[in-house]
């Protein structure tokens, strides 16, 4: 399992048997937080193996993973695929995929964000083997009301 704490923004991995009791790992990768966590693998400001960053100074939000072990999917280029929102300061955030074959150690996309300008929520990633299409559901970056701040509706891209 992959899940977010905030408001630091750092996502941590955790691993279980029956679905009910967690262990966490210590990965040893971040520093330890207040509460000692060492399970940690992704936080504000980081980058990858390759000097990219794979996110800015708000850390990752709404980790959606894709496994190509349990589907396959054309895009993959290690065994999980992740989606998630990041800003990255001066006005640039959006939607960025990132790769990883232990789901620990994550390789950011060259092209991030790959759908610029997302709203302040999480996106979930599908792969339909019927279409043949990958599609993300979230909220749109538009206001498509004169009500203030009426923004939630949900959206469908492919």
């Amino acid at each position: 399992m992959w899940s977010l704490t905030a408001p630091e923004y750092r996502e941590y991995y955790a691993t279980s048997q029956d679905g009910v009791s967690w262990d966490l790992p210590d990965l040893g990768l971040l520093p330890e937080n207040e509460f000692g966590n060492r399970n940690a693998f992704m936080e504000p400001e980081q980058l990858d193996a390759n000097g990219r960053k794979l996110v800015g100074d708000n850390g990752p939000e709404g980790f959606c993973v894709l496994d190509a072990e349990m589907q396959d999917h054309p895009a993959a280029k290690a065994r999980f695929t992740a989606m998630y929102r990041a800003g990255f300061g001066e006005g640039v955030s959006g939607l960025c995929i990132a790769y990883s074959d232990d789901g620990i150690c994550w390789v950011a996309d060259e092209h991030n964000p790959v759908i610029p300008t997302w709203m302040d929520t999480s996106a979930s990633l599908v792969w339909d083997p019927v279409t043949r299409r990958y599609s993300v559901y979230g909220r749109p970056p538009v206001r498509v009301s004169v009500v203030v701040e009426a923004n939630r509706y949900v959206s469908r891209m492919e």
